[in-house]
């Protein structure tokens, strides 16, 4: 952040190629990363969110991911609330699903060029039972 004209003209000589946009008070919660998770060549486009606390509910939550196919950015998935995406470390994603108290599911997907491809899936049902 530059606070004026003196430190912009500073900044500047320091960082070649540089750019400039205005400076936004608050919180930031959502990054973006480039990441080949079907080991492709191409990179998909990953839009989550990080808090500054572990213990937040929506810590690593995904919320998209897209990826290029044919010359075309294509939306391979995204979450809310009540369906939301974690990266696991071997690249797949668990999907937390929930159509309310008593009925969740828990997915794991890996993802092949712009498809999601089932790994696993467990459903918990109202009366304590795992599917």
């Amino acid at each position: 952040k530059a606070n004026n004209e003196a430190e912009l003209k500073a900044y500047a000589q320091q960082v070649p190629d540089y750019i400039i946009q205005p400076f936004v008070e608050g919180t930031e919660y959502t990054v973006d990363a480039f990441c080949d998770f079907d080991g492709n060549g191409i990179y998909e486009l990953v839009i989550g969110n990080v808090s500054a606390s572990e213990s937040d509910y929506y810590y690593g939550a995904v919320y998209a991911v897209y990826t290029i196919e044919e010359d075309a950015i294509v939306q391979v998935f995204y979450g809310w609330y009540r369906n939301m995406y974690y990266t696991l470390n071997d690249g797949t994603f668990c999907n937390y699903g929930s159509s309310g108290a008593d009925y969740s599911s828990f997915t794991v997907y890996s993802i092949s060029g712009s498809e999601l491809l089932c790994e696993q899936n467990y459903f918990h049902e109202p009366d304590g039972t795992t599917i």
